[in-house]
């Protein structure tokens, strides 16, 4: 799929030049869309690589039952709304040894 994404986004720039090298150089990301609007949710942010492998991102503090089933949620809704195929991913400082 192309790097093209739904309509309405609230596409934020990285804050730094580092974190755009960072980005593009070591993780091959090209886009990064942040509290992007699908349904009646915003998702944390939505990840595309230079590979063309889009990710949906939920972003939480500590690893919990209910980011698990957000991430999964919102796979599903940007597949239903856009048919773009995502792979979950959550960003989160530490998790429950159950849950890994």
């Amino acid at each position: 799929m192309s790097a093209k994404l739904p309509e309405k986004s609230a596409k934020l720039p990285l804050r730094s030049r580092k974190e755009a090298k960072i980005c593009s150089n070591r993780l091959r990301i090209d886009k990064v869309y942040t509290e992007y609007p699908i349904g009646d949710y915003n998702i944390d942010a939505i990840i595309h690589r230079n590979d063309c492998t889009w990710y949906v991102v939920e972003v939480e503090e500590r690893l919990n039952d209910i980011a698990i089933g957000q991430v999964i949620k919102y796979r599903a809704l940007l597949y239903g709304y856009r048919k773009i195929v995502a792979k979950p991913l959550i960003i989160c400082k530490e998790a429950n040894p159950e849950l890994i």
